[in-house]
């Protein structure tokens, strides 16, 4: 064998171990992209609504989420998996969902995007307007 066909030979070797360790790091990568593409939140317990009334004093109370509705009027229950909540403490297992952002024009934004919600009173269900939900959770 002679110069150039070694050189050549050891290019070649170097190449494949560049492209195995490239494929190496790549593989890595998706994992622990796709693996944080999985995390979310499972919802354990039931789920609360802040309810607050009032423009000047405003009043609140906590409702139970019974179902959720989409825009023709057909009720669900709410989702269990959330992909990302707003706030989650580990150390108490608990989720929070901001529901409003204190901007007038970006509430209403993200209120066009969102089902409605339902808690139930004297056996009907009644429809609310949360602030933020709150539930017991645990990170998936």
């Amino acid at each position: 064998m002679n110069n150039l066909q070694t050189e050549v030979c050891f290019q070649s070797n170097s190449i494949k171990n560049s492209n195995t360790i490239l494929k190496a790091i790549l593989f890595i990568g998706s994992l622990i992209i796709s693996d944080s593409a999985l995390a979310g939140f499972t919802v354990t317990g039931k789920m609360r609504a802040s309810v607050c009334s009032g423009l000047v004093f405003q009043t609140c109370s906590f409702e139970n989420v019974e179902a959720v509705g989409d825009s023709s009027g057909n009720l669900y229950e709410p989702a269990r998996q959330y992909d990302s909540v707003s706030e989650f403490d580990p150390q108490r297992n608990m989720c929070w969902i901001r529901m409003k952002t204190g901007s007038f024009a970006l509430d209403a934004l993200k209120a066009a995007q969102l089902p409605d919600f339902f808690t139930k009173k004297d056996g009907r269900f009644a429809k609310i307007k949360p602030d933020y939900l709150v539930f017991s959770c645990r990170r998936i």
